[in-house]
């Protein structure tokens, strides 16, 4: 089943062939901006979202060694700096500038930087470390300060990162060994103390440290993960990443801890208290090779690897339940609650329930030759005694109670075998409804009766049902239009009194008596004798809906052939009223964790709202479930970046440079860019071109915009 947590996230990966530079990604930071840089060994490449900004010529104009890209950071005045083992580098302003060390106290390699408070950096190199600030070079504490005895005369400090408080955690290794220590150093006072001293525990096993929001250390060494917030935490490992030595730790957006460790699975996730590991079959495919880990302001995760390139795991807000082709679970038609907590899951191959954690199929069924062939239960439903009512293609009506089945027929309409059943419901008044291609079959008290056009329906082929709050039904069908049969009579509507399609089925009956109709030209409200419509013109992600569920944030939710969406349900109110113009609808598809967007809702029940809250979607690729407690928007605001400003073809400013120092001609191009690293090319975009041009907007255009005769005049970028 897909339901273990690795699958909640998609993973993407990007190589040279996609616009990397290069496939060794040691070093991950995102701007204020928005931008994800990416330091690799043959250059630096900034990616928006969709597309990657490779940086080679311009560092090796610098110095070919300045190419290999060890560390980013960005300072408090949002330069991004970078630095190679021998060179550090600047970039503002579109420039990329060396920044010579000349006065750097301590000889050798780069090892480290990190940005202090005060917009200057902290450079560290093996024999020491110090603060840079504006060509200066202040406070200098050497390996042998922070570290005191140990290793010697070996001890090298290999990195750092700033703490909240203002304090520099740095490790240090012996150069003969692999033994490392970590040490808080207090710039402002020089005190330094052991990260072994402040938890009580010995640390030199300790590959990674970090900070969390909260204030907490977390270090994570061989076998095991530690936290510290006054007092020790420690969560076995062993079956994670076992006894692998830890590369770097992060936190995300929801608080988890990401790890980087050697190993088959060399990226785990915890939270909760739990390891999630990921490798090759959650689509990390380069195993003990990664480098480091980002997550981002949006909720994805960024890591770098050795050799295969940069990947992404970007949230699933769904999960989809599925065993795979051609097993019980392969395609849903029909999902109803049962009376225990248990879910029925009417599908290709079989009668599924589902509870407490558990699938039980059930293939039994009267009539059937080869008990493991293709069943296609199409509606499925439980009454409240408790008895479940299944649909199946060929083989008519069937009952399963106290693990029973049995096959049920109507002599009213000569036998349910014969036909197709597509819906059921059971009334307040303890009647049964079932729509089938013959008529309405009603059942109760021992007592049948089929409706037909004889009695007023349009056609008799009826497929969907909704019992309104006084008890009337509404019946929809294949040609007829919609049916609302109340006190024993049947009124229809159809395409002559405003409905958008006569192929029309219920939806949902609201509580002042109004019912919603789908149609596959869009939704129809029906509140007395008036009609509204509302559809994608006015915003609607699709105009197949196959159900509309209401959450408990008063959202609806429906789905069709092209995945799953949402809704305020104020603002379709509004649309149907006249009082607004759009609703505005959020869409999930394969992306989110859907298997396959296509539904499956010609059957009724289909989705269902169950009692904890969750929303049971069936699809032609399995069920999928949303809990719309758990979900979270991006509320992150797409930042706006103009990167590139042309006149008359010729560039005058490109990232934050300006190239040309006058700008005369009245017609310019402007591309700006909107910088959003989660599903960017969902992001509304458009094009405005001259009244002139026949040129119409062509996807490769989509994020430019071309004003009409831009007046002379001095621009503010």
């Amino acid at each position: 089943m897909r339901t273990t947590a690795a699958d909640q996230y998609r993973v993407t990966y990007w190589t040279s062939e996609q616009g990397l530079p290069q496939n060794t990604v040691g070093a991950l930071l995102q701007t204020r901006d928005g931008y994800l840089w990416a330091g690799t060994r043959y250059g630096l490449a900034r990616f928006d979202g969709l597309r990657f900004a490779a940086f080679v010529n311009e560092l090796s104009a610098l110095n070919s060694e300045t190419l290999n890209v060890r560390g980013l950071v960005e300072d408090t005045r949002g330069r991004l700096w970078l630095h190679s083992w021998e060179t550090l580098v600047c970039f503002h302003q579109g420039r990329f500038a060396p920044v010579p060390l000349d006065a750097a106290p301590f000889p050798g390699r780069i090892q480290h930087i990190c940005a202090s408070r005060d917009g200057g950096l902290w450079i560290a190199k093996a024999r020491g470390l110090f603060h840079f600030n504006e060509g200066k070079v202040e406070r200098v504490f050497t390996v042998k300060e922070v570290a005191g005895s140990f290793c010697g005369d070996v001890a090298e400090i290999e990195r750092m990162f700033l703490d909240t408080q203002g304090r520099l955690w740095v490790k240090v290794s012996c150069f003969t060994g692999t033994q490392t220590s970590w040490h808080r150093l207090n710039p402002l006072t020089g005190t330094v103390e052991a990260l072994a001293d402040t938890i009580g525990l010995a640390t030199e096993d300790i590959g990674a440290v970090m900070e969390d929001r909260a204030g907490r250390l977390w270090a994570g060494r061989p076998g095991e993960l530690l936290c510290w917030d006054g007092r020790l935490s420690r969560f076995a490992a062993n079956e994670a990443y076992g006894n692998r030595r830890v590369e770097a730790l992060a936190e995300d957006k929801e608080g988890n801890v990401w790890i980087v460790a050697r190993g088959p699975r060399p990226l785990h996730r915890f939270a909760h208290g739990k390891f999630t590991g990921f490798g090759r079959a959650e689509g990390i495919t380069s195993p003990d090779d990664l480098r480091c880990v980002l997550p981002d302001r949006e909720g994805n995760v960024w890591v770098g690897s050795g050799a295969g390139g940069l990947y992404r795991l970007e949230p699933r807000p769904l999960v989809s339940l599925l065993t795979g082709s051609y097993s019980a679970m392969d395609e849903v038609y029909s999902v109803a609650p049962g009376r225990d907590g248990r879910v029925w899951l009417a599908t290709t191959y079989g009668l599924v329930s589902f509870h407490a954690g558990q699938f039980v199929v059930y293939t039994n069924f009267a009539g059937l030759s080869d008990p493991g062939g293709v069943l296609r239960i199409r509606p499925v439903f439980e009454d409240r005694a408790g008895t479940v009512w299944c649909g199946l293609d060929h083989h008519g009506l069937q009952t399963l109670r106290d693990g029973e089945i049995a096959p049920m027929d109507s002599p009213a309409i000569g036998g349910t075998a014969r036909q197709r059943v597509q819906g059921m419901l059971e009334d307040r008044a303890g009647s049964l409804w079932i729509t089938t291609q013959q008529g309405l079959w009603q059942r109760h008290a021992g007592e049948q009766r089929l409706w037909t056009t004889n009695d007023g329906l349009g056609d008799n082929e009826v497929f969907g049902l909704a019992e309104g709050t006084d008890g009337s039904l509404w019946v929809g069908s294949q040609r007829g239009g919609i049916h609302h049969l109340k006190e024993g009579r049947i009124h229809r509507y159809s395409v002559r009194d405003g409905l958008l399609h006569d192929n029309a089925w219920p939806l949902r009956a609201e509580p002042d008596g109004a019912v919603w109709v789908g149609t596959p030209n869009g939704l129809n409200r029906i509140r007395g004798n008036e009609i509204r419509a509302v559809t994608m013109r006015e915003g609607l992600f699709d105009n197949l809906a196959y159900a509309l569920l209401e959450d408990r944030r008063s959202n609806y939710w429906t789905f069709g052939n092209r995945g799953i969406w949402r809704m305020k349900k104020a603002e379709l109110q509004a649309v149907a009223d006249g009082s607004a113009r759009r609703v505005l609808c959020v869409s999930y598809g394969e992306a989110d964790g859907m298997v396959s967007s296509e539904g499956n809702g010609d059957q009724q029940p289909n989705a269902v709202a169950l009692p904890n809250g969750e929303l049971w979607f069936p699809t032609t690729r399995g069920v999928v479930i949303v809990d719309p407690e758990k979900l979270r928007d991006n509320e992150v605001p797409p930042g706006v970046v103009i990167e590139e400003v042309r006149v008359d073809e010729e560039t005058v400013f490109k990232d934050g440079g300006v190239a040309k120092p006058e700008i005369r001609n009245p017609k310019s191009e402007t591309n700006s860019n909107s910088e959003v690293l989660t599903a960017p090319a969902s992001m509304p975009t458009g094009s405005v071109l001259p009244a002139s041009s026949p040129e119409e907007p062509s996807e490769a255009r989509q994020r430019m915009v071309l004003p009409a005769r831009t007046p002379e005049a001095r621009y503010q970028l």
